[in-house]
């Protein structure tokens, strides 16, 4: 049974960038790409605290080289546009900041500020020019470079992002956050040899540095280096031990490691930190599951969803621990809210119609799956599932095609080959039913079955000899279907 999870992935690194940022722009631009994420509450409560402050500290208004250029009217509406900007009037600002540079073309720290004023109205293209024109008034400020990095990194514009990350760390030879930058850059391209040695640099140049720890845990994980992923993220937890990231980011690690009795107590201290995040109720379900604890499991998706009552892949698993148990009308009942939630996956219908196909309700059985198939059409179990379901409605030659349907989207799926065994034979096609026997047994060649499916065959065709053979060859798989094998053989 495929659980499913929500491995919160770049939206958990892109947080431990910004988590102690002191610029509202950082949790806006948080809360634009992550509206249903994991810390929208804690992002919004940042983002309140910071609103009543002044201009953020990492967009500074006044760089020492650019403010000594400018003329009288320029700095007054200079001036004016921070008045603006610190309260959060972006359009305002805007205007001033356009005035100022009106006034005077060559006052670098008004298309700083112009910049940053586009930046926090999410307008990441018109930050752009802004700020390649500070940078090439102040082509020694690494802060308008990693300023560009972000403009060109919110558009998806990685490889542009880049090279201005690069100059950061050019002018800054020690800055960790300029590394890291260029470490969730390269992750962003799918270079993930090249993030992990940014990440490694970050913590060379500050062994301190947290989120480096984390991100390259991350990295690490991803490329399956579990043994390295886990220590830096105890690395992580040992800096920040009130982060419950750093706990979820452990238990999902043994996780995947399937080292699920270690699982349990991270996830256990990263609820405790965070006790209304209902992933980490449901990741902890997922483990609990995965060591056949259903009682448990249960009882931490339904936690979940008391936090999350839309929470669907919670439902989702909920389901398949109800069906673990057998209560097939909690199963169905949770698999139904998964559907009205998910309405294009064809998991959930899938699930409703194996129920259904469990209690021989097989024309309801037969609705969902075909709606399952409708939805993802590459899933051999699923064609398997649909074969058998008319093959119980008596319907042989749907049942042979879907059976040929899961071959041809996995040709070495065993079951299919038996299971169209079993169907040529009842239409008395026993020279085809032979040969899907032949070729299952090539697959499970230490399955008594299918010697067993193949052996019945030669009978039925008059073949007893070729029956015999593999009569000799199950009396050592199973000695049971031997005997039966020869009662049949015998009459």
């Amino acid at each position: 049974m495929r659980r499913k999870s929500d491995d919160p992935g770049v939206e958990i690194a892109y947080w431990q960038t910004i988590k102690d940022s002191t610029d509202p722009e950082d949790f806006r631009a948080y809360l634009k790409d992550f509206p249903q994420g994991r810390f929208v509450a804690l992002a919004r409560n940042r983002l309140n605290s910071l609103s009543a402050s002044t201009a953020p500290a990492s967009r500074p208004t006044t760089p020492p080289a650019a403010t000594t250029s400018g003329g009288g009217d320029a700095e007054t509406f200079n001036k004016q546009g921070n008045e603006h900007y610190s309260a959060g009037r972006y359009d305002a600002a805007i205007q001033q900041y356009k005035q100022a540079i009106r006034a005077d073309a060559d006052f670098a720290v008004a298309y700083y500020n112009l910049g940053n004023a586009y930046l926090a109205q999410k307008n990441y293209a018109g930050a752009v020019e802004p700020l390649q024109r500070y940078v090439r008034l102040e082509a020694e400020d690494p802060d308008g470079y990693s300023d560009l990095g972000n403009a060109y990194y919110y558009q998806k514009r990685y490889a542009e992002a880049l090279e201005q990350y690069k100059q950061v760390v050019r002018l800054k030879p020690n800055d960790s956050g300029g590394y890291n930058r260029l470490g969730l850059t390269y992750d962003a391209l799918r270079r993930p040899t090249e993030a992990i040695a940014q990440y490694e640099q970050a913590i060379r140049a500050n062994p301190d540095f947290a989120v480096g720890h984390y991100n390259v845990g991350l990295s690490y994980r991803a490329q399956k280096r579990y043994a390295d992923a886990l220590e830096q993220f105890k690395q992580y937890i040992r800096m920040q031990p009130d982060d419950a990231d750093g706990y979820y980011a452990l238990g999902e690690t043994y996780y995947l490691q399937e080292r699920y009795a270690e699982a349990v107590e991270p996830l256990k201290e990263a609820i405790r930190r965070q006790g209304n995040n209902a992933a980490l109720y449901n990741k902890l379900g997922l483990v609990y599951d995965a060591q056949q604890r259903s009682v448990e499991a249960i009882e931490q998706y339904k936690q979940a969803l008391r936090i999350k009552p839309d929470f669907a892949v919670a439902y989702y698993n909920l389901g398949l621990s109800y069906r673990a148990q057998k209560n097939w009308n909690q199963a169905i009942e949770n698999f139904k809210r998964y559907i009205t939630m998910q309405p294009d996956d064809g998991d959930g219908y899938y699930q409703l119609g194996y129920i259904y196909f469990t209690q021989e309700r097989y024309s309801e059985a037969l609705d969902q799956l075909q709606r399952a198939v409708r939805l993802k059409t590459d899933d051999p179990d699923w064609y398997n599932r649909l074969g058998l379901t008319y093959a119980a409605l008596d319907r042989p030659n749907e049942a042979i095609e879907q059976y040929k349907q899961s071959l041809r989207a996995k040709s070495d799926y065993a079951v299919a080959h038996y299971n169209l065994g079993l169907s040529y034979r009842a239409q008395q096609r026993f020279a085809e039913a032979a040969e899907e026997f032949k070729q299952y047994i090539r697959m499970q060649p230490e399955d008594a079955d299918g010697y067993f499916g193949l052996g019945v065959t030669y009978v039925y065709s008059g073949n007893k000899e070729a029956a015999m053979e593999q009569y000799r060859a199950l009396q050592r798989l199973s000695p049971e279907l031997a005997e039966k094998l020869l009662a049949q053989i015998n009459k």
